[in-house]
């Protein structure tokens, strides 16, 4: 069976009517979506949720009440398959200032307890979509375009294998 997941990031919005119509375009027929924190409220979850179920992490720049309701990580069983999520915050300013992607990963990788087959980040507003280690680091980018494009991602797991699309919304 093939799953596919809408994956988004760094939202930094407190009306959720910034959700572009593109986005629910792209989301729609999801089976789930991944928000990988910075969404600013919770009202953003409630309109993705019209959208498909979702799940969410906190970011730094969540409001206070966001924090206290969502976790910093979760992992994901899908189809046999272990997606973590985590914004990624608490990673060394001088990783993010040299843009050094392998110490970046290895610091998400640190994070799990446990061997994860993606990780699903964000807080760079830096789209990622690589293979390394074994493992997909996704990235998803920002979806409003806050210093960077808008962006948006799909996840696919098809049997025993997970790919990754950046889309530009």
């Amino acid at each position: 069976m093939t799953v596919r997941i809408g994956v988004i990031s760094d939202t930094h919005l407190t009306n959720p009517a910034g959700l572009s119509q593109r986005i629910s375009q792209v989301f729609a027929g999801v089976d789930h979506i991944l928000h990988a924190g910075d969404l600013v409220t919770t009202a953003v979850i409630h309109e993705l949720e019209k959208i498909a179920p979702v799940s969410a992490v906190r970011g730094n720049m969540d409001y206070p009440e966001v924090k206290t309701q969502l976790p910093l990580k979760t992992v994901h069983d899908v189809e046999g398959l272990r997606i973590g999520l985590l914004h990624g915050h608490g990673v060394s300013g001088d990783i993010l200032s040299r843009h050094d992607l392998n110490a970046l990963r290895s610091y998400l990788l640190s994070q799990f307890d446990e061997p994860v087959d993606c990780i699903v980040y964000g807080h760079t507003h830096w789209a990622d979509n690589e293979q390394q280690q074994g493992v997909l680091f996704f990235n998803p980018g920002t979806a409003t375009g806050r210093g960077a494009r808008a962006t948006v991602g799909m996840l696919t797991v098809d049997g025993t294998t997970i790919s990754g699309e950046i889309i530009d919304v």
